[in-house]
């Protein structure tokens, strides 16, 4: 019943008491002085329901909290690529999603990604897979590496020049005619991610030291 206890607060506890020295500092100005009357004089009226059909509500509708109804009504208008939704609804571990939403978010740490983060690497970014003087960035390492785009072609995918990761792979997925694409693309992924980052740690241990450890970049 809260707008009951509101009401027995406001009424009983503050507004209708006649000491105005146990709630506010004396004297109050003429015109204060007169409003808290008047507030008194409307309590003195107002007589609430004492049934107990309130219910509290969400903003949402129902009178129990879930995280499933409070991200659905404040994320109603947000538009999401539909990758994203292939990508939680496949068959994979929860480690190949989430390396897959970081790949779809250009979060995975790359020499690109380390060097943006201020790791001391030394100078020199390139791409430790196909050895080129070519920066490692996520779409070379996974895409466009001579090394990758070999392992790709052996699973029968062929990635063509994008300016869009996740419209390369949405085309790429149409075009798939057998089932499980996705688990198969965040599989071969993510083992040439391992793949490029055992070669970063190999080269950076040699670099930095023996006290050096892979874990520290992540």
């Amino acid at each position: 019943m809260l707008v009951l206890t509101i009401y027995r607060l406001l009424q009983v506890t503050i507004w209708a008491s006649n000491d105005l020295h146990e709630t506010f500092h004396l004297p109050v100005s003429p015109l204060a002085l007169e409003e808290i009357r008047d507030i008194q004089l409307t309590l003195t009226k107002i007589y609430p329901s004492t049934s107990n059909t309130n219910i509290w509500h969400y903003i949402w509708g129902t009178a129990t909290f879930r995280p499933k109804d409070y991200y659905s009504y404040f994320f109603r208008d947000a538009r999401t690529d539909p990758m994203f939704k292939h990508l939680w609804k496949s068959k994979c571990t929860m480690k190949l999603k989430v390396f897959g939403w970081l790949l779809f978010h250009d979060r995975l740490n790359t020499r690109n990604m380390l060097k943006r983060r201020h790791f001391n690497i030394g100078y020199d970014f390139d791409c430790l897979l196909c050895g080129l003087p070519i920066e490692e960035i996520v779409d070379h390492m996974i895409f466009t590496c001579d090394f990758s785009r070999t392992c790709w072609t052996k699973l029968g995918i062929q990635w063509t020049p994008f300016g869009n990761r996740l419209t390369a792979l949405k085309l790429n997925r149409d075009s798939w005619r057998d089932p499980f694409f996705m688990e198969i693309f965040l599989t071969a992924g993510w083992s040439l991610w391992k793949e490029g980052t055992t070669n970063t740690s190999v080269e950076l241990t040699l670099l930095l030291g023996p006290g050096f450890h892979a874990s520290k970049m992540t």
